[in-house]
């Protein structure tokens, strides 16, 4: 059982659980990282009960809601439901490092999590960008476009890897500034460099790129100077 949470950030829901007693927790709903952010304890007895309905009742402000929550206490007799009303405070400013770095203690007291593997495999994947990207700016710097694209074919071969869209700007940024070496410079020079025009391709058909990973917009100040016709259609 969840509820899901109308929120203008990283999805959030509420949970219930029973241990140690009948609680509630916000949480952010990620397939690899979750994190709890928040525990509501809902009541004191933890012995033959059950939260049967969570439901989102109303809310007092943009960022304060109340939730409904059924408790079912079991007795000889049927036993008997209580309805209890709680608020949870979503932070202002969406979830960002502030709100989690308090939340490890907390996620670890009710999921159990390969944290060490996942953080090993993510800073793997990391060395291996870090590797590519210093591999495609000697390339580029020495015209050899072939060895620039293979090394962006050989990152993107993985089905299971995403580029993050940190990398792919920095990347974009690292082709068109050695295609423009004067690009952002009062004036308006004609000194080109090696434009990798293949790799903005690649990058384009696989729908990594948009317009704002380039300072005055990747069309006007890359593709436009550089008589590039061909790459705008592909947005």
């Amino acid at each position: 059982m969840s509820l899901s949470l109308p929120t203008f950030g990283k999805p959030l829901f509420v949970l219930p659980t029973l241990h140690p007693t009948p609680s509630i927790l916000l949480s952010i709903a990620s397939s690899s990282i979750p994190a709890l952010l928040s525990s509501t304890s809902i009541s004191s007895t933890s012995t033959k009960t059950t939260i049967s309905h969570l439901a989102l009742l109303g809310q007092t402000s943009s960022h304060v809601l109340i939730i409904g929550v059924v408790l079912h206490h079991e007795s000889e007799d049927g036993g008997r439901s209580v309805v209890y009303t709680c608020e949870i405070t979503i932070p202002e400013k969406g979830i960002g490092l502030n709100a989690l770095l308090g939340s490890q203690a907390r996620t670890e007291e009710y999921i159990s999590l390969p944290s060490t593997v996942q953080a090993g495999k993510v800073d793997q994947e990391e060395q291996v960008r870090e590797r590519s990207m210093a591999e495609i700016q000697k390339a580029l710097s020495k015209g050899d476009l072939k060895a620039a694209n293979a090394q962006l074919n050989d990152l993107l071969s993985d089905q299971n890897t995403t580029l993050p869209g940190s990398f792919v700007k920095a990347l974009v940024k690292v082709i068109f500034e050695t295609a423009l070496p004067d690009s952002g410079k009062e004036g308006e020079s004609k000194k080109r460099g090696h434009y990798a025009s293949g790799m903005i391709t690649t990058l384009l058909q696989k729908g990594l790129v948009n317009d704002e990973m380039l300072s005055g917009g990747v069309v006007a100040a890359g593709l436009l100077p550089l008589a590039d016709w061909v790459s705008p259609f592909s947005f």
